[in-house]
């Protein structure tokens, strides 16, 4: 609201109205100076200011008009203001008030302490603090007016059937449900969207329906680093200092796992063959038996088992076995047991970040502090570096095997290709500079999704080849991991846990 080329209004809890005009901020009128304003709605010649103790104030004109108690509002303070062909609705602790021709007609929805509002249609969306969301109908014939009605005698008329308003509750969330939590209303591309406790919200035709959620409310901590489905379909979340939470997605029921060696989470894998969910931990690889009712620890990895360190940062299955990234070189577990490769070896550094295996053959890509090493049944075959390749750092943090390239996320570099033969290719929008979170990259049917330390999500589709990045609707631009399972992606970040369809990506 109130946006023009030349200046924008911008509302404040204590300095009043502001307008911005491109280089500085003042004070939109002298009446409206120092004002606790919680709401605009209008355009920049016919305005209305929501307050928290003087009611609503209507610009136009050039003038300013007061409406509050003594006019009719239920209450001094406004949440919210929607404006529509069908009149003014101003939202409070009391209810709704609607305004037409400058003067209160009525008040409905009383009893409703109003948190957001918005027009859709000939609806009236009202989010409340404590019953959920509840819709107006706005359509029919003019209402009687009620200057001066106070919530009794408000709630009075409303007893009486009147053709322009019918009260009901919203299709989507249910009536009584008051565990839907909308923050607030927006449009956007001639659709109505609410922000809700649970995910963004779209409204269609049949209701409303989640088009980005966020899961994990059970969840024990924010700070994500690592993501995994088990067989039963349940979610595998790993958190940086604080062990990991094993979570329904239906329920949003999470059972915690947190002791000596589940700590510090780097990554977590599934292991069809073996029937188990494997946790790369700062502290042993941990193999848990996925197919029991809760997760119980079956057996940690160590050195004592032939591990070259304790501390494991990744974990890829080849056709032959199983590889195991540390800071100390890499170890290759199969039939023959466990071989350990570092750099008298041939590998390009002993501190292996992460690791992309091929399933049909014995291909482990490492990336490591120097580059990227080849590994063929057990030797290292080439190492790809800055000197001898395109590479823009040396520094390897994710590596994924797409069609017949590998995608590999750097430091600083953003993203490259990379063919079966070493041969790296720089992509345009790839985001050249970024840096790529440690195993933060995921093959997603058709796209390529990409963590970055601080600038969001770069989703690659694969049948466009074209980049994009998203940063709106993610609770931190620190994108730490990825799952995904039933067309569904789960984006695990520094600050919680976002689900979205692969159908919306990009």
């Amino acid at each position: 609201p109130c946006r023009s080329p030349a200046a924008r209004a911008t509302r404040t809890r204590r300095a009043g109205l502001l307008v911005f005009d491109g280089k500085k901020l003042r004070v939109f009128a002298e009446g409206l100076a120092g004002v606790g304003v919680t709401a605009l709605a209008g355009d920049e010649g016919d305005f209305w200011v929501g307050t928290r103790t003087q009611g609503v104030v209507h610009w136009h004109a050039g003038t300013m008009e007061t409406v509050g108690v003594s006019e009719g509002l239920p209450d001094a303070m406004v949440s919210d203001v929607a404006v529509s062909s069908a009149g003014v609705f101003v939202g409070g602790p009391r209810g709704v008030a609607v305004i037409r021709d400058g003067h209160v007609e009525r008040v409905v929805g009383v009893g409703l302490f109003v948190r957001a509002l918005a027009v859709s249609g000939e609806t009236l969306e009202v989010a409340t603090v404590d019953q959920g969301v509840r819709a107006i109908g706005v359509g029919g014939g003019r209402g009687r007016k009620a200057a001066g009605l106070s919530a009794a005698s408000a709630k009075s008329a409303d007893s009486g059937r009147d053709d322009r308003f019918v009260e009901g509750v919203s299709a989507g969330f249910g009536r009584g449900d008051s565990s839907v939590e909308v923050e607030r209303f927006f449009t956007g591309g001639g659709e109505l969207f609410a922000v809700g406790s649970d995910g963004l919200l779209r409204k269609g035709v049949g209701g409303w329906t989640k088009v980005l959620g966020v899961s994990g409310g059970g969840l024990a901590d924010a700070n994500v680093s690592a993501l995994g489905f088990g067989a039963d379909g349940r979610l595998w979340v790993g958190y940086f200092d604080r062990g990991l939470d094993v979570l329904d997605v239906e329920s949003g029921r999470a059972q915690h796992v947190e002791d000596d060696h589940v700590f510090c989470v780097n990554r977590i894998v599934a292991d069809a063959k073996r029937g188990t969910v494997d946790v790369a931990t700062a502290n042993g690889l941990v193999l848990f038996d996925a197919a029991r009712g809760r997760p119980v620890e079956k057996q940690v990895l160590g050195r004592k088992d032939g591990l070259i360190s304790d501390q494991v940062t990744d974990v890829a299955f080849s056709g032959s076995g199983m590889a195991v990234a540390t800071p100390a070189g890499l170890t290759l577990m199969g039939a023959g047991g466990a071989q350990s490769l570092y750099s008298f070896q041939g590998l390009a550094n002993n501190h292996v970040y992460a690791l992309a295996a091929d399933a049909k053959s014995d291909v482990v890509m490492a990336g490591t502090l120097a580059g990227i090493s080849m590994v063929d049944a057990a030797t290292v075959r080439r190492n790809v570096t800055l000197r001898n390749s395109g590479l823009k750092r040396n520094w390897i943090t994710a590596i994924a095997k797409v069609g017949d390239e590998w995608f590999v996320g750097t430091y600083g570099g953003g993203v490259v290709a990379m063919s079966a033969a070493g041969v790296v290719s720089a992509m345009d929008g790839a985001g050249s500079g970024a840096v790529v979170n440690p195993n933060a990259m995921l093959v997603a049917g058709n796209h390529v999704l990409v963590g970055t330390l601080d600038g969001g999500m770069l989703v690659f589709d694969r049948r466009s080849r074209r980049w994009s990045t998203v940063v709106e609707g993610l609770p931190s631009r620190d994108v730490t991991a990825f799952a995904e399972r039933g067309g569904e992606v789960y984006v695990g970040t520094a600050n919680g846990l976002v689900r979205v369809a692969e159908t919306e990506l990009p």
